[in-house]
């Protein structure tokens, strides 16, 4: 890649380094835009493209504790720009905490203080990664890692930490899922709450009879809490919203679901809507299957949507 069209992006909260850094790379003949506020990191991190990034680990002011700060804009790069090389940068971060995100998606580690008056060395540096392969080649792959990782955590985190790991997990599986496109993430109004809409695609007949919007909702909730009948309530509402453009909704839930749950799920009839269960099991049969048969696991839970376990 030649150099002058190489875009680099800084991640930093401290707003004197992310400055003085592209300044020094601008100099070296690189475009390089700096970011330093929550907001601005993850809508740049979201919706624009870089062959670069430089991102440091530990970032406060974001949903998830500092130390994670990184590693949660880290997933979202790797979501929605899988090709963009990430190079992370700390002073303060562990090894556990480094390799984390080497196993997230990283392919370099540069320790802080970075010495900004050795220009060629860190333009050396970024042009070895730049011009050399990335660690991982198959989007679908990255994935894949990606997938498995999430779902280690969901079962290793904290309670704050699950809620996140499920919101990546479950994009992750519906992402995967050829003709399930332009997934959008809803507005998360509680930390046990995450909604996902899929636009449906899917040329079979079954899929095209479901409507072309997929409601996804999920519960973070603890092991001794269940989906209480009353979520049922909330997602009608959710649903009816989009005025018959959706006809299909998945209620994710790790804990499982009530007993009223599932009787009101059972005795009502007059849905306009078909709702599948997904609880732990169903949604570790998604995570170890292949991206080729998710769909028709899916489709499974469609026609049998409560799961046996219950």
């Amino acid at each position: 890649m030649k150099q002058k069209l190489a875009k680099i992006l800084v991640i930093d909260d401290n707003e004197d380094f992310v400055d003085s850094l592209v300044s020094v790379l601008r100099e070296e003949g690189f475009r390089v835009k700096g970011v330093s506020t929550p907001s601005t990191m993850r809508n740049a991190a979201r919706h624009e493209d870089y062959d670069i990034v430089l991102l440091d680990i530990v970032i406060p002011g974001l949903d998830v504790p500092r130390y994670m700060g990184g590693r949660r804009i880290l997933v979202d790069i790797m979501t929605y720009h899988p090709e963009a090389k990430v190079v992370l940068l700390s002073g303060e971060a562990t090894g556990e905490q480094i390799v984390d995100c080497l196993r997230c998606g990283a392919i370099d580690f540069v320790q802080k203080p970075v010495n900004l008056e050795e220009h060629r060395v860190l333009k050396d540096r970024i042009l070895a990664r730049l011009e050399g392969p990335n660690l991982v080649h198959d989007k679908n792959a990255l994935r894949e890692t990606l997938v498995r990782l999430l779902w280690k955590g969901l079962q290793q985190g904290s309670p704050i930490d699950r809620g996140l790991y499920l919101q990546e997990l479950v994009y992750h599986l519906f992402a995967s899922v050829t003709g399930f496109t332009r997934i959008r993430l809803g507005v998360v109004r509680k930390p046990d709450e995450i909604d996902l809409e899929v636009t449906n695609e899917r040329p079979d007949p079954f899929w095209i009879r479901r409507g072309d919007l997929i409601l996804v909702e999920c519960k973070n909730l603890s092991k001794k809490r269940r989906a209480p009948t009353g979520a049922l309530d909330v997602l009608e509402r959710r649903v009816g919203r989009w005025k018959g453009h959706c006809k299909l909704a998945f209620f994710v839930s790790v804990s499982g679901f009530s007993k009223g749950f599932i009787a009101v799920l059972k005795n009502e009839t007059s849905r306009s809507f078909e709702i599948a269960c997904i609880d732990f099991k169903r949604l570790e049969t998604l995570v170890h299957c292949s991206p080729t048969q998710r769909s028709d696991e899916l489709r499974k839970f469609v026609e049998n949507p409560i799961p046996e376990s219950t």
